[in-house]
């Protein structure tokens, strides 16, 4: 398997879409023709999977989880022969968290088999999910992160500025206010959020914004209210970027099974 390419000298914001326990049919399967957004996460309980992208072709394990990247296009398959089971959920990272699978074995007594077990408990009781859930998903993440040694933004000025666009998503950001946080002209925090991000600002808050509201379609919200909560205010630019970003209309996106 080609060794996971990360990103370097960022911070994350993770936001959980949906997940479950599934024994999947026979007939499973997940076609994402274009790159979907979001990141999968498989923990293989019990049988084997194919999963294949335009850098090969892989079979996942019991007793290892898989990351699924978010920015590319792949497709999983049931080996038919066998049961396949499944603990997974969807998530947002941002900036994501790989660019293609990553694969990590999980021995019965490790710190990813006590998290998982976690998040099968408290996906059974409803609950304690709304509270503790963010927590898990991302302790996760965080896991991986170590896993993997990606670096996190040493630059307090960069990370201010991440911050506010995490916390203040839902209203207008301009220029002058983020650099204002920063301390820095906007013109020079252009250049280093973009090297350290690998986007620009308004890039990074676009998309953001995005998945903030694909997560409240995802769980029924209406798709007005959740581009106005998630700081769009034009719903015919939200339309228009949410098909340029993701290939389909926000009504196509709603009406999807959450597959697995």
């Amino acid at each position: 398997m080609t060794a996971p390419q990360v990103s370097s000298n960022v911070i994350r914001n993770y936001s959980f879409i949906t997940g479950g326990l599934t024994h999947c049919p026979r007939e499973w399967h997940v076609d994402e023709k274009k790159a979907p957004g979001f990141h999968r996460f498989y923990f293989i309980q019990d049988g084997r999977a194919w999963y294949e992208d335009p850098l090969g072709k892989f079979v996942l394990r019991k007793d290892h989880a898989y990351l699924l990247p978010s920015h590319l296009p792949y497709a999983n398959r049931h080996f038919p022969e066998q049961h396949l089971s499944l603990v997974w959920f969807h998530a947002a990272a941002f900036p994501p968290v790989c660019s293609n699978l990553l694969e990590i074995p999980v021995s019965h007594d490790s710190l990813y088999s006590a998290l998982i077990e976690s998040y099968v408990q408290c996906m059974k009781s409803s609950s304690t999910s709304a509270t503790i859930l963010p927590n898990i998903i991302n302790a996760i993440f965080e896991a991986m992160l170590v896993s993997t040694n990606i670096e996190t933004i040493t630059d307090n000025r960069i990370v201010r500025v991440i911050s506010c666009i995490h916390n203040q998503y839902h209203i207008k950001l301009t220029d002058t206010m983020l650099a204002g946080i920063a301390g820095l002209d906007r013109w020079y925090l252009a250049r280093l959020f973009k090297k350290l991000t690998g986007m620009s600002v308004h890039q990074y808050t676009a998309q953001y914004r995005l998945q903030i509201a694909k997560g409240l379609i995802s769980r029924g919200e209406k798709i007005s209210s959740s581009a106005e909560a998630s700081g769009f205010s034009d719903p015919k630019v939200f339309s228009r970027f949410f098909k340029a970003s993701t290939g389909m209309t926000p009504l196509a996106y709603s009406r999807l099974p959450h597959q697995a």
